[in-house]
């Protein structure tokens, strides 16, 4: 069974664009959703990563800008941390639920 890890910083704002979310923070998403929202994302197969690694690696770019977080969040902007762990592959026979 493999095991994937992701954790995604998402930023939903109907003031501002990803575009100006990206010049005031200084840091630019990994992605745009298909409705505008700003995202840092980092996800990791197996072993590769653990789950606290990728954390940081979403979080440790916007260290020191928590001024600016915190304005855009004031402007009516909604910040998010999400965290996943799936279990992905054939269920072993002694696993399965009976």
């Amino acid at each position: 069974m493999r095991v994937e890890h992701s954790a995604t910083l998402r930023i939903m704002s109907d003031v501002h664009s990803p575009i100006e979310i990206s010049e005031a923070l200084g840091v630019r998403p990994s992605a745009v959703t298909h409705t505008g929202d700003w995202e840092l994302e980092a996800s990791a197969h197996g072993n590769e990563a653990s789950l606290e690694e990728l954390i940081r690696a979403v979080t440790d770019p916007l260290l020191g800008l928590a001024d600016k977080l915190g304005s855009l969040a004031s402007q009516g902007a909604t910040i998010e941390l999400h965290l996943t762990r799936d279990l992905l592959g054939p269920v072993a026979s002694s696993e399965r639920c009976k």
